[in-house]
């Protein structure tokens, strides 16, 4: 299976691949069962006569390289580079909670999730259309309520999988003009569209799984718009949220935010 080291663009600069072992995986082979020998024997009695290192070890399948491993260790690549569809496997499969889902951005995002993807989508909503919804498990609640977060992460538990995702939909807008703008509108707004979000990142976040996602749904409104006080002051917020949770959570949870509009 060893052959010449032979890396795909972008790779060649790398000055490990002076001592390392290539092997090569065909189309039957996958897994890390079916290679471990190879490697194993690759590594004993292999040290660099010059550095006394170990080498580096790639494992590669038709010229695609995802990864690399020193002693003791190796990723097994996988596949040609082509779009296809999400990997079908346990690491993927979990479950991704979308709030505000009841219609709209929310809906469909949901919807997509579960079509495409091995997910279990959780829809969050105030509204008893959530119950329209047949693609998603429903979890009618007020995320402003003292018990919001905490019955999501419920939810979340009774589906037996590991937590991937989190996408901060839900939101509402109370427009009027700076005289007219009442305080029970004024902090509505402000606590649905920031202060739910917030809070339901903070309860579900030590039960992310590595590598997990946090996306939360902005708006360019954030700029300013006019009569929308209370929103755009929401939406900005939500940016600097999503700046402060991505410099916490990283590197183990990414966390984004989208701007429509």
């Amino acid at each position: 299976m060893a052959g010449e080291i032979r890396l795909p663009p972008g790779m060649e600069s790398d000055a490990s691949v002076e001592r390392g072992f290539l092997f090569w995986m065909d189309d039957s082979v996958s897994g890390w069962d079916a290679v471990s020998a190879e490697l194993e024997a690759a590594f004993v009695g292999s040290r660099n006569a010059a550095s006394n290192e170990e080498p580096i070890v790639y494992v590669v399948s038709n010229d695609a390289l995802l990864g690399r491993a020193g002693p003791g260790a190796a990723m097994v690549v996988s596949g040609p580079r082509r779009p296809r569809a999400y990997r079908q496997s346990t690491g993927m499969k979990g479950v991704v909670v979308v709030t505000g889902a009841a219609r709209g951005i929310g809906k469909t995002i949901s919807e997509k999730l579960a079509a495409t993807g091995p997910f279990t989508v959780i829809g969050v909503d105030l509204s008893p259309d959530l119950a329209d919804n047949e693609a998603i498990v429903p979890v009618q609640i007020d995320l402003t309520s003292d018990d919001g977060p905490e019955t999501v992460l419920r939810s979340i538990e009774d589906q037996g999988l590991p937590l991937l995702g989190l996408v901060n939909n839900a939101g509402i807008t109370r427009d009027a003009r700076l005289i007219n703008m009442g305080d029970d509108d004024f902090r509505s707004v402000i606590e649905v569209n920031l202060g739910a979000a917030f809070r339901l990142t903070e309860a579900l976040a030590p039960s992310m799984e590595t590598g997990g996602s946090v996306v939360n749904i902005a708006s360019r409104a954030y700029l300013g718009n006019f009569g929308q006080f209370n929103y755009s002051m929401s939406k900005g917020g939500v940016v600097g949220l999503t700046r402060a949770l991505a410099i916490s959570l990283a590197p183990d949870v990414r966390v984004n935010a989208i701007a429509p509009g």
